[in-house]
């Protein structure tokens, strides 16, 4: 699973630090919660509901 999760990560880092060459360093929790908060297709729930049991409350859900 974490090799997967790398394997995902990786070119959004890179897209991000080609258009960011500066700052993306300082992003890479958005790109984390985009992981977090993205369904499975093999197991149909989001990773952040498999480690603890419920989604994250997203900053769209507290408007």
């Amino acid at each position: 699973m974490t090799e997967r999760m790398n394997r995902n990560l990786k070119p959004m880092i890179a897209q991000y630090a080609q258009e960011n060459a500066h700052s993306w360093d300082r992003h890479l929790s958005k790109l984390a919660l985009s992981i977090r908060t993205s369904v499975n297709e093999t197991t149909g729930d989001t990773p952040a509901y498999l480690n603890f049991g419920r989604d994250p409350k997203l900053p769209l859900d507290l408007l």
